[in-house]
């Protein structure tokens, strides 16, 4: 995680937010460092580790998310940065199944409101 306790040094010195999305496989060898990125920010989810989500069924992708949010220790989850940025109609069924309201990716952010949520992708 080289260069990551100056970031923080930067966003906390300009008091600029952050939203932070973590492994919860590889987070805990940095438990101190995700202490911190709390403080200054919000922890988002990806998931357990970085096999992507996308073509799982809707239950395995809940569940690999669940895992991840309880080894990470966090009751609310606002945001889901899925592995690599793949995610298909299973992942937001699935954010939306344990209240996540965002799911981020490189190409775009999606809402998740419930209402939506019905349709195959």
């Amino acid at each position: 995680m080289e260069g990551v306790e100056s970031f923080l040094d930067i966003l906390e010195a300009h008091d600029v937010p952050g939203s932070f999305y973590l492994a919860s496989s590889e987070i805990h060898a940095f438990q101190e460092l995700m202490i911190r990125m709390n403080q200054l920010g919000e922890i988002g989810l990806t998931a357990e580790n970085d096999f992507v989500l996308l073509g799982q069924p809707m239950e395995v992708q809940r569940d690999r998310l669940l895992t991840a949010r309880e080894q990470l220790g966090v009751r609310e989850i606002h945001g889901v940065y899925p592995p690599a940025g793949f995610y298909d109609g299973n992942t937001i069924r699935a954010m939306e199944d344990i209240g996540a309201t965002i799911c981020s990716s490189r190409r775009s952010q999606v809402w998740c409101p419930a209402s939506s949520i019905g349709g195959t992708m």
